[in-house]
């Protein structure tokens, strides 16, 4: 008997579980019911904005009769149930970080809107060591078409970025707002993608007085499509 280690990924997660829905013709809610995982969770897997850990891919693959190295996405065939292994299942490991509210994309939303943590998502574990991590949804549409409305945003906290990053931004110490970070010698952008929106120049001046500081980079956007 042979393990998976080494097999060539050929999917990704989300796609082999709603085609093993479609195939079983199932809707989410009947997976729900079979394994106990909560809908919520269930449309988390399905969007990609989160990835089951070993228990709940055992208890999916279960439930849809099929092979859960295929469900992971490797190149193998999905009919049967679990193979037996000489080893478990290896999956990334993973962390999980808050989704604090969310974030405009458009105008700037005050920190206690923003704030407001009502969810959580996973991030693999490496990534989580190196630093401290929030997700939050995306809210308008001045960052289309990189980032959606109803996007999730995976944002490492730090106080500076490089010019050209993507950026959260803490404008008169307590308005947020999301823009592509432009550094000139006498100040900063703040650059919207979408052209129907204008780019906003703080110098030195209001950068100190207001202020205005950079409170985290955006890492990852997580499609709600």
């Amino acid at each position: 008997m042979r393990g998976y280690f080494g097999m060539k990924k050929t999917g990704e997660f989300k796609d082999r579980l709603n085609e093993a829905l479609r195939l079983k013709d199932w809707k989410p809610a009947d997976l729900s019911r079979e394994t106990g995982i909560s809908a919520a969770t269930i449309s988390q897997y399905r969007s990609g904005y989160a990835k089951p850990k070993e228990k709940r891919l055992g208890q999916i693959a279960e439930a849809l009769n099929v092979n859960p190295a295929w469900l992971m996405g490797l190149d193998v065939d999905m009919n049967g149930k679990a193979i037996q292994t000489e080893q478990p299942i290896k999956m990334f490991a993973v962390a999980r970080i808050p989704i604090l509210g969310r974030i405009p994309c458009g105008i700037p939303m005050t920190v206690a809107e923003f704030m407001d943590a009502d969810d959580w998502v996973e991030i693999e574990e490496s990534l989580a060591k190196t630093g401290e991590y929030y997700a939050i949804w995306a809210k308008g549409d001045s960052m289309v078409p990189r980032i959606n409305d109803g996007d999730i945003l995976i944002v490492h906290q730090q106080a500076d970025v490089e010019s050209g990053q993507v950026a959260i931004v803490r404008v008169n110490g307590y308005e947020e707002t999301c823009k592509r970070i432009r550094k000139h010698r006498d100040g900063i952008e703040l650059i919207p993608i979408n052209p129907s929106y204008e780019t906003i120049f703080y110098d030195r001046k209001d950068i100190e007085n207001l202020p205005v500081n950079i409170v985290g980079r955006v890492t990852e956007v997580r499609s709600k499509l």
